[in-house]
């Protein structure tokens, strides 16, 4: 979203920029799943009340994950300026950190685990 743009989204109320409804529009729910899945969404208590409780405790984890995806993604210590798929390497950033806080150190690294997440390859 272009800078100029952000201003304007800020003062829109929420009922016109609600998350939910632009997520329903774009996975086409309706068409893909059983409506009780995106209705009910289950994950979002789990966010809201259990990861959010232990965030203190895994932290450190998420931020050293999120670095190192960040550095293998985006190749921050490079002296030359180079083109960065933003969306793509933001889904595989975002994959391996929340997969370090639910899955482990171990499959948070592994391509095979988050390829149907993410789609890494």
């Amino acid at each position: 979203m272009p800078p100029s743009e952000v201003r304007e989204l800020v003062r829109k109320p929420d009922n016109e920029v609600d998350l939910h409804v632009i997520h329903w529009e774009q996975l086409a729910n309706h068409y893909t799943s059983r409506p009780e899945v995106f209705l009910n969404p289950i994950h979002l208590s789990v966010v809201k009340r259990q990861i959010t409780r232990k965030l203190p405790t895994f932290s450190d984890d998420l931020y050293r994950e999120m670095a190192a995806a960040f550095a293998s993604n985006w190749n921050p210590e490079s002296n030359f300026t180079c083109e960065v798929a933003v969306y793509r390497s933001c889904i595989k950033i975002v994959s391996r950190a929340a997969n370090r806080v639910l899955s482990g150190v171990e499959l948070c690294k592994s391509s095979c685990f988050l390829m149907p997440i993410g789609r890494t390859n």
